[in-house]
């Protein structure tokens, strides 16, 4: 956590307080503790593996985004998603 904390720049209770809430929030656990460790779970990697998919969606689209005073295409519909996962509301 030390490690994480010095490369997100936060202290590392407000570490250890993120990943709890993370946790809530998907309602699963997403590290295990291997000793002074912590390990990712398969449903974190899985996560990872699907943020940086959005991520690098977000990428693209601003990248081909048009630059100030070009004219701006009409949005095509979104494609469904058929393999979306559900996140738990906050609210």
């Amino acid at each position: 956590m030390a490690k994480a904390s010095l490369r997100l720049d936060m202290s590392r209770p407000a570490v250890s307080l993120a990943l709890k809430r993370f946790g809530m929030l998907f309602n699963a656990p997403l590290f295990n503790r291997k000793g002074l460790f912590l390990e990712p779970t398969p449903y974190a990697l899985h996560l990872t593996a699907e943020m940086e998919k959005l991520l690098g969606l977000i990428h693209d689209h601003i990248a081909s985004a048009p630059s100030l005073g070009e004219s701006i295409p009409t949005p095509a519909a979104a494609p469904e998603c058929d393999n979306a996962m559900p996140v738990a509301s906050t609210v």
